[in-house]
């Protein structure tokens, strides 16, 4: 089993679900291409079983789950170590492999403790002056991690040729447990404030779903928020994170009140097509173009305005451009009194209609950002212009 990570973290939230099998070959999750990195098999008959989907995961109180974890206790790995351990000898033990299968029938804890203070490794070193270590691992039945140490001393004096070691083992909990769930794909954990905002997201790794499991962070147990799972078939289910309950979506309808689009006016229904250019458009840069719908002939009328909220002056346009979509620009001027433009129109039909004001606002500029000129996009590089600044 490759180990992700390694937090030493006394609490541990685990998770105990009864489900069948998610897949038919093990390692292979949802695909059936490639091969299983588990067993090697061929991925191409895998079958995704997706079993009943539970109604709560028991995501709890951490000292519950704590005791869950110990009951799930069943093998004691051991490991001696030292860099300059050498295999001299068949006698040579760095490697010890325990099962632990509960003598009353239910985890005694005392009673792995007493297993693993009965064991004894032996190594080789080349010098006695080099650090040993000892890792010590509790896994369950599937080899998931539980519990692990790692623990290191120097190299006692050798009386009769060899030296006596002792170290203190001292437990911590693995910050990931595997939970069964039959035929996840992948997940995504969400935590969220008091107010339902999210803070933090968690999407699940490919490693992250082994052999019909989700391997779930015991850092996100309690807290607000939820865990999304997809299953193979694109189902999704979510699951509260304090507490584990089955999260029951709620349908929302969305409907749409108004529609208008920043920088486009329209005109309907009256020969008159009048419009004042709106404070947010006037600080962008932008000059609206109007669609205005002539459906009376001949004659048809335009005016718009900007009040300038930097003077307080208001500035109307002196020329209008309008045309048919597909045709060429006609251009009026506005009447220096009035300001309305006077347009002779001979077609009904849609026509687009633009503003020009006497103060050539707004000039060369316009709403958009000026392109990156670190060379990407556009189809080439962009080579900045040194700025001239005038004295």
């Amino acid at each position: 089993m490759r180990i992700k990570k390694l937090v030493t973290v006394i609490g541990m939230t685990a998770v105990l679900l009864i489900v069948s099998k998610a897949e038919t070959i093990p390692g292979c999750g949802c695909s059936t291409e490639g091969f299983s990195p588990t067993t090697g098999e061929s991925c191409a008959g895998n079958t995704p079983g997706l079993g009943p989907i539970p109604s709560q995961l028991k995501i709890g109180d951490a000292t519950v789950i704590q005791a869950q974890a110990w009951e799930r206790v069943s093998q004691i790995e051991m490991f001696g170590r030292a860099s300059s351990a050498i295999h001299s000898s068949e006698n040579i033990i760095s490697h010890v492999r325990v099962q632990y299968v509960p003598t009353s029938g239910v985890v005694d804890v005392e009673e792995i403790f007493s297993n693993i203070r009965a064991q004894q490794l032996l190594l080789s070193v080349l010098y006695p002056s080099d650090t040993i270590e000892l890792e010590v691992r509790l896994t369950d039945i599937e080899g998931g991690l539980l519990f692990y140490d790692l623990a290191e001393g120097g190299i006692n004096p050798p009386r009769n040729g060899v030296s006596k070691n002792t170290l203190d083992v001292v437990f911590k909990m693995y910050s990931e447990i595997l939970i069964p769930f039959s035929g996840a794909e992948r997940f995504e954990i969400v935590e969220r404030d008091e107010n339902k905002n999210p803070i933090l997201y968690y999407p699940s790794e490919d490693s992250d779903i082994e052999n019909g499991s989700i391997r779930f962070p015991v850092y996100f147990a309690k807290k607000g928020g939820e865990i999304k799972i997809t299953l193979c078939d694109g189902t999704e289910v979510s699951y509260a994170l304090n507490g584990g309950s089955s999260i029951i979506p709620t349908s929302v309808r969305m409907g749409i009140r108004n529609v208008s689009a920043l920088g486009t006016r329209t005109f309907r229904n009256s020969n008159l097509a009048s419009l004042e250019v709106s404070p947010e458009e006037f600080d962008n840069n932008i000059n609206p173009l109007s669609q205005f719908e002539v459906s009376t002939l001949p004659w048809n009328f335009m005016i718009a305005w900007i009040n300038n909220p930097r003077t307080g002056q208001r500035e109307y346009a002196s020329a209008v451009s309008y045309w048919l979509q597909g045709e060429p620009e006609q251009r009026v001027e506005a009447d220096g009194q009035t300001h309305y433009a006077r347009a002779y129109i001979q077609y009904t039909g849609l026509y687009w209609v633009k503003f020009e004001f006497p103060s050539g606002w707004p000039g060369t500029k316009n709403q958009f950002s000026r392109p990156a000129t670190n060379g990407g996009g556009g189809g080439g590089s962009s080579i900045p212009v040194p700025v001239i600044e005038e004295k």
